[in-house]
């Protein structure tokens, strides 16, 4: 597993099975440049022209500003997200990752699980082979 780092609102690494994880603080209050700084260190963390699936955990999220919804479906994202999954476990989080999904529909395979271990099962199965 690489280093874990930190922003002001998500810890981010990537996994042995080269998974990358954002998963967002407690209360956090995602903002564009918030995102930004997000998308810069998962850019650090994968090769050029590589894609890889990402597990974005939601569930301590307070607020995810429409800008930062266009931002994660955008250019910046789709170039190196293979697949995302998110983890949701509260009418908030479930909310939150409903408007991504439908009003900001990402041109990549993305899921909503209420389970880590599933979300983890589903993206090691998209998983682009060598």
């Amino acid at each position: 597993m690489s280093d874990k780092f930190q922003t002001r609102t998500a810890t981010i690494w990537r996994d042995d099975d080269g998974i990358i994880h954002v998963v967002s603080h407690e209360g956090s209050v995602v903002t564009p440049d918030a995102a930004r700084d997000s998308l810069r260190i998962v850019h650090s963390l994968i090769a050029e022209g590589e894609q890889c699936p990402v597990l974005v955990d939601i569930r301590r999220v307070r607020s995810l500003d429409r800008k930062v919804r266009v931002l994660f479906s955008g250019p910046q994202t789709v170039r190196f997200t293979l697949a995302a999954a998110m983890v949701v476990d509260s009418p908030l989080s479930r909310m939150v990752g409903n408007f991504f999904l439908t009003l900001h529909r990402p041109p990549f395979p993305t899921r909503m699980f209420s389970s880590e271990d599933e979300a983890l099962a589903w993206l090691r199965g998209r998983r682009r082979t060598p």
